[in-house]
């Protein structure tokens, strides 16, 4: 019972699941994931990006800011040793010092200008660094004048020292606030790189469910598709029985209505020849034994006896093709040879058409030597009809079968008469009777013609035991 509910529940969720991918909300909610997924990697590629150029400049800024500390500090060494020593070194070395300061104040405005908000700090730096320049170029300029006891007593003065404690104030301050700026660039672009991250998970377990989902629809259409598959082929096999019986059985009943026919024909044609000769031979005897008496009688009466003899032996005539007709007597006593022999015979007697006749000698059962016959006549019969034919040949022979030891009996009967098209070959009974008689005994008939080109008949009979 338990068993039966799970499977009912796992048919309605399938149906429920089936539906789904079905309806019009499917497409939409996966190009709806789609676009969400897309848009989530973007915006946190380009928040990166943003966080990450921001922290470039930043540590640019507090590199040229390091920098331009360093230069004025640099300056500032050069022009004391150049108080104490004089030498030429510590002069190319304070000019190099001051050309650098100049290029780093440079690079410190070009910074306060991508920095909008260092840039008034940036600008206090710059003033003060330029005002330590002047006073370190005062103090060299007392000194290149003669003043040296002036220069001495400016470089032992505050100033200097004072300028350098604002310079450095105003660069810890701006290397703190930088400090803070990356610390908090970092923890905003952690805080992306978690949010991205976990809606990147959550869009990739949708779509994970959505495959699983129509992953699990598809299996089940092909659970249907293959049950449906099962069905259509249960009742194909049992439509095929069905046909295969239905087609022996009426296998069975053709055969038994040609067996049942050539019965009352044998039994028709055995009365024709018991009865009706016997009446027609004891009518010719009583003639024969009246014409003696009638001589006396007078022309007339003896022209009425010939008369009367003549119609006697018609009839008896009559009464024979009646009988070889109805069951044709020489194949019952000189074979299916002699017999298909004396019937060309005969239909060239009435024709006018010579029948070139090709038979291999074999023993055949009653019923298969009766369908061969039956099959020659009615085709010389429609020969005789419709061809218009010059030539006509009948074939016997025997050929290997399709199974290997199992012989056919090959019958053919070619004509080269005015043919038929294809489309005209159901509309006659006599080849419906041919091919009716042929696979009554399991054999196959084919016909081949053309308008202008002939008809060939033939049929292959499986020999028999």
């Amino acid at each position: 019972m338990a068993a039966h509910a799970h499977a009912a529940s796992r048919a309605e969720n399938a149906g429920r699941l089936g539906w789904f991918a079905r309806s019009s909300l499917a497409p939409p909610i996966a190009i709806a994931l789609a676009l969400a997924f897309i848009g989530v990697n973007e915006v946190g590629y380009r928040t990166i990006s943003a966080i990450t150029v921001e922290r470039d400049k930043a540590v640019r800024a507090r590199m040229v800011v390091e920098q331009l500390r360093a230069a004025i500090v640099a300056a500032e060494s050069a022009q004391r040793g150049l108080m104490l020593t004089q030498r030429p070194s510590y002069r190319e070395g304070f000019a190099l010092s001051l050309f650098d300061v100049a290029a780093s104040i440079g690079e410190a405005r070009s910074v306060a200008v991508s920095r909008p908000q260092e840039a008034l700090a940036v600008e206090a730096l710059v003033e003060l660094v330029r005002r330590k320049v002047s006073e370190l170029e005062e103090t060299v300029k007392q000194l290149d004048s003669g003043n040296g006891e002036g220069a001495l007593e400016l470089l032992l003065s505050d100033i200097g020292r004072e300028q350098m404690a604002e310079i450095d104030r105003s660069v810890a301050a701006l290397t703190q606030a930088q400090s803070s700026e990356l610390q908090r660039s970092a923890e905003f672009r952690d805080q992306v790189l978690m949010y991205s991250r976990f809606s990147i998970l959550a869009l990739v377990l949708s779509c994970l469910a959505a495959m699983l989902t129509t992953m699990r629809v598809l299996r089940h259409r092909d659970a249907e598709r293959l049950s449906h598959l099962n069905t259509l082929s249960a009742e194909r096999d049992k439509l095929e029985n069905t046909v295969t019986s239905r087609t022996a059985e009426l296998s069975d009943l053709t055969r038994h209505l040609q067996t049942v026919r050539e019965d009352e024909r044998s039994h028709l044609a055995r009365e024709l020849h018991d009865e009706l000769g016997g009446l027609l031979t004891a009518a010719k005897l009583d003639l024969a034994r009246m014409r003696s008496r009638l001589t006396q009688a007078g022309p007339e009466v003896a022209e009425r006896v010939a008369h009367l003899h003549a119609t006697l032996d018609a009839g008896i005539a009559l009464k024979r093709r009646i009988i070889e007709d109805l069951r044709p007597s020489s194949l019952d006593n000189l074979g299916l040879g002699q017999a298909l022999r004396i019937l060309c015979q005969e239909w060239t007697a009435a024709s006018g058409v010579k029948v070139q006749v090709k038979l291999e000698e074999m023993s055949l059962d009653t019923e298969r030597s009766l369908v061969i016959y039956r099959l020659v006549q009615e085709a010389l019969t429609n020969i005789a009809k419709y061809a218009q034919a010059q030539q006509v040949s009948v074939t016997l022979a025997t050929e290997e079968g399709p199974i290997a030891g199992r012989p056919q009996t090959v019958v053919e009967v070619r004509d080269n008469g005015r043919g038929f098209a294809s489309a005209m070959r159901g509309q006659g009974h006599g080849l419906a009777g041919m091919r009716f008689r042929v696979s009554s005994i399991g054999g196959q008939l084919t016909v081949e013609s053309a308008p202008g080109k002939g008809t060939c008949i033939r049929a292959r009979l499986p020999k028999g035991d």
